[in-house]
């Protein structure tokens, strides 16, 4: 892990590992087509683990619809209680007073400048260990906008529909300002798809909510991860159109032999968007010094 946050800070490239998976592909497609620019028949690459977001978002820009996630699941009990803990109110001072303390913030020289000039120096520093990048900056409570599920709870109420015991689902899990209107408005399940690492809603409403618990009370609103298939590929998997299911008026018979994967596009599209992406990533070996991959 400490290799991979070196190799991504010099590159200055969050998928920077992701980089070296697309590498590796081409080189194993390759090996077996003999040719770079042909697709391998009945093949399918697979990448054990991706730590980052960026490394998700590039494989994906990369490969379109033929790029698949699978994660692991695990209720959060049996998780570290440490993630859980990092983001206490304390922290948040601990954070940027460490920040304070590592930029040299803490001197007389500063004391001596105007709080406008302390600003513009604040927000112009955008590396890692800058205040820009503080936790207290990533805070919801000064937002003008409203969320998915306050706006669902809003509309409801502007409708005429009860919430009491409802069900709700969202693509991202309830901030902690969301999660006490969630609470009030009586929803006794919530199912979510992505975490929010900035939510505190199980530290400010532990005594409400129950998150990723392995049975549910009535005394708690259960949130709970979505297990399944996401939205972004489940009409890809599981839709099926009348040219594909028919022979003229008869239903076709699946056969393993002729099956092929159901992707929304064919190899050809995403090779040269791979091209392009391995001569940029040879680019940036060679300029940081490094040893261009092979492939």
């Amino acid at each position: 892990m400490d290799a991979g946050n070196e190799f991504r800070r010099i590159l200055g490239r969050g998928d920077a590992l992701a980089l070296i998976g697309a590498a590796s592909i081409a080189r194993e497609r390759t090996k077996i087509t003999q040719e770079r620019s042909k697709p391998a028949a009945r093949t399918a690459y697979v990448l054990r683990s991706l730590k980052r977001p960026e490394e998700v978002s590039t494989l994906r820009d990369i490969y379109g619809r033929n790029f698949f996630t699978l994660a692991a699941y695990s209720p959060k009990s049996k998780r570290s209680d440490r993630l859980a803990t990092k983001i206490a109110e304390y922290e948040i001072l601990a954070d940027v007073l460490t920040r304070l303390k590592e930029g040299n913030w803490l001197n007389k020289e500063k004391s001596k400048k105007s709080v406008n000039k302390l600003l513009e120096e604040a927000l112009a520093d955008t590396s890692q260990m800058g205040l820009k990048k503080a936790t207290l900056m990533g805070i919801t409570e000064y937002g003008r906008m409203v969320h998915a599920e306050m706006a669902a709870l809003l509309q409801a109420a502007r409708l005429g529909i009860p919430t009491q015991n409802a069900f709700l689902f969202c693509t991202t899990f309830p901030c902690h300002n969301c999660t006490k209107h969630i609470v009030a408005a009586g929803i006794s399940r919530l199912t979510f798809i992505e975490p929010y690492p900035k939510s505190r809603a199980s530290e400010l409403h532990g005594d409400s909510v129950a998150v990723e618990a392995e049975s549910d009370d009535k005394e708690h609103v259960s949130f709970k991860s979505f297990v399944g298939v996401s939205p972004r590929q489940y009409f890809s998997l599981f839709s099926v159109g009348e040219s594909v299911r028919k022979e003229g008026s008869k239903v076709k018979k699946w056969k393993a032999e002729d099956a092929s994967p159901r992707l929304a596009e064919t190899p050809f599209a995403y090779l040269p968007r791979e091209a392009e992406t391995l001569v940029t990533f040879d680019t940036l070996l060679k300029e940081t010094n490094l040893f261009p991959v092979e492939s």
